[in-house]
């Protein structure tokens, strides 16, 4: 039995808005955002029915299978020229940080974006104040692009090849 046998992993519905607002405005995920403003309900709202309406709608929560939920991943922003997104990742703070929830994301997102033929590089951007988090980007394959002086961030990416010849190693450390 995977590891990941444990949990599910859907496209967000309607009724996953609240618990997307709830880890969007935590601390720990305003902490590590360009944009750490707290985010009122009416401003998620819109926001979600935008984006569930959207024909690159890719926000994806994971729930453990007795349906609680646990975090979500997304890519957006779909850039026909290079054939990208931007993706992020995003869990619960109350949980263990010992079950390897971000990681488990991770894998599970990026099958499902490289899995889509407009998507060959996705892209991120860390915090330069989140040296570990751009380490632990970097294990997963991502290379550093840039260093974006205006938002204080590294942009990282990683292309789908690279994927490929580390998703089974990847697997295994989950």
């Amino acid at each position: 039995m995977s590891v990941l046998d444990k949990y599910e992993f859907n496209l967000a519905q309607l009724e996953d808005e609240e618990n997307l607002l709830k880890v969007r405005n935590q601390k720990e995920t305003r902490s590590t955002s360009i944009n750490k403003k707290i985010i009122s309900i009416e401003e998620h709202q819109k926001w979600f029915r935008e984006k569930l309406n959207s024909k690159f709608f890719h926000y994806y929560v994971l729930k453990d299978l007795n349906n609680n939920f646990i975090g979500l991943g997304y890519g957006e922003k779909f850039n026909i020229n290079d054939k990208s997104c931007i993706w992020g990742v995003r869990v619960l703070s109350n949980l263990k940080k010992t079950d390897k929830f971000g990681s488990i994301i991770l894998y599970l997102l990026f099958n499902k974006l490289f899995s889509l033929k407009e998507i060959n590089k996705i892209n991120c951007q860390v915090l330069k104040e989140f040296d570990w988090i751009k380490e632990w980007y970097i294990r997963w394959g991502h290379e550093i692009e840039n260093f974006d002086e205006i938002n204080g961030c590294f942009n990282l990416h990683l292309l789908k090849n690279k994927w490929n010849s580390i998703k089974n190693e990847m697997l295994k450390n989950l």
